[in-house]
């Protein structure tokens, strides 16, 4: 396979090199072997620190380019996470905070990863179960808690909810169920953390609205969910697999993923 051509190539360069040369590199080797089976492996532990949606986190620790850089970039999670508001997929498109209006009916949906948060919902007939889904991608997590939050000014807090874990996108864990519970807080910017106890790793997370918010007599109609985020540990996922939600995004644009792979191939030869 690939990892027997790489060892091929590497022994036929190390020949023709000095032993001192040869040393450097195999002790080199050796040590980025160490790191990567470390984080394949064993993983990077992010626990929660100070307040919510503060400088840890998951997605915090993605979007600063894995804890290299201290400001965080949205677009960096955007790049390597994929969301969706029950039937609609959030895009990978670029954004920038002049898109953002406090003020705003309903900001883009992209503004999930938002550090700060901004108002955004979705709504649908009644009785009908709303979510917010996340996929890592390339990255796997095994939570030991996580932070929500919501931007409703009409005090639209969710009360009872679930947290769901996936590896495939289809087999779903349930991690954490509340009911009834009133620690988010109906003004508007609240946000909460949740401890869980979890021993399985997941790809795929899930924020399931499963009964009335603070301001609803019906069962649900409205979902007010600004921001999510995770802690605990993360690793590298082994073996990724297309994404489940490009079937989300295939039902939206009309065109399959082998279509729209093509079709960014072309346009970025066009643009080049």
């Amino acid at each position: 396979g690939m990892a027997l051509e790489v060892a091929e190539v590497t022994s036929e360069i190390l020949k023709h090199l000095s032993f001192t040369n040869q040393l450097q590199i195999r002790t080199t080797c050796k040590e980025w072997k160490e790191i990567i089976d470390w984080i394949v492996h064993a993983g990077i532990n992010i626990e929660k620190s100070g307040s919510d949606f503060g400088d840890h986190g998951v997605f915090h620790w993605i979007g600063t380019h894995y804890g290299e850089r201290e400001v965080f970039d949205i677009n960096q999670v955007l790049a390597n996470c994929r969301a969706s508001y029950t039937d609609r997929m959030v895009s990978r498109r670029s954004i920038s905070d002049d898109e953002l209006d406090p003020e705003d009916w309903n900001n883009p949906m992209e503004f999930i990863f938002s550090r700060t948060g901004h108002r955004m919902f979705q709504s649908v007939e009644e009785k009908e179960l709303l979510f917010v889904g996340f996929d890592l991608e390339k990255f796997l997590v095994r939570p030991t808690s996580y932070s929500i939050r919501h931007h409703s000014r009409q005090g639209r807090a969710i009360r009872s909810w679930s947290i769901s874990g996936s590896l495939d996108g289809i087999n779903w864990t349930i991690i954490d169920r509340q009911q009834d519970n009133n620690r988010l807080k109906a003004h508007r910017a609240s946000s909460a953390t949740f401890d869980v106890e979890c021993d399985q790793w997941f790809r795929y997370f899930r924020v399931t609205k499963e009964g009335p918010d603070a301001a609803e007599v019906n069962f649900m109609a409205w979902y007010h969910l600004s921001g999510f985020e995770l802690y605990g540990n993360i690793r590298v996922n082994p073996h990724p697999q297309p994404s489940k939600y490009d079937e989300i995004e295939e039902n939206q644009t009309g065109y399959s993923t082998e279509e729209r792979h093509a079709r960014s191939f072309v346009l970025s030869w066009l643009l080049r």
